[in-house]
């Protein structure tokens, strides 16, 4: 099987419980993949303030970076997407617009709607 794993906001693959994770599964046999999205760093975003523009964290590049990902996907092989925070959010946008069938998915996290906690994460999560 194939495990596509996807962080969210200002993450990055190496972080929290990804790497453990890969690593448990390659060990199972199993292709683990982690792609790299582009992320804004809090403190940027933070000096930038609520109006100031994003320079990395959209949609539209995160679509960009899971193409390499998509492409490598076969009709054949069985694929499990597990989703962290904004990661959930994003599997589904991609289930959306690449017409994907998934054999399962792990969402740890999720949430659908303004986190209204810290404006610098709706700020970064918008276009999602």
């Amino acid at each position: 099987m194939k495990f596509v794993l996807f962080y969210g906001s200002f993450g990055y693959p190496g972080e929290h419980w990804f790497p453990p994770l890969k690593q448990s599964l390659v060990r199972l046999h199993q292709e683990a993949i982690v792609p790299k999205f582009p992320c804004e760093n809090w403190d940027d975003v933070t000096t930038l303030g609520p109006s100031g523009k994003l320079n990395y964290q959209s949609l539209g590049s995160w679509f960009e970076a899971f193409e390499p990902v998509y492409k490598s996907i076969t009709k054949t092989e069985k694929l499990c997407f597990v989703g962290h925070s904004l990661g959930p959010v994003f599997i589904l946008h991609i289930i959306e617009k690449y017409n994907l069938h998934l054999d399962s998915a792990v969402f740890v996290s999720p949430f659908l709607n303004r986190l209204n906690k810290y404006w610098q994460a709706d700020k970064v999560n918008n276009s999602f």
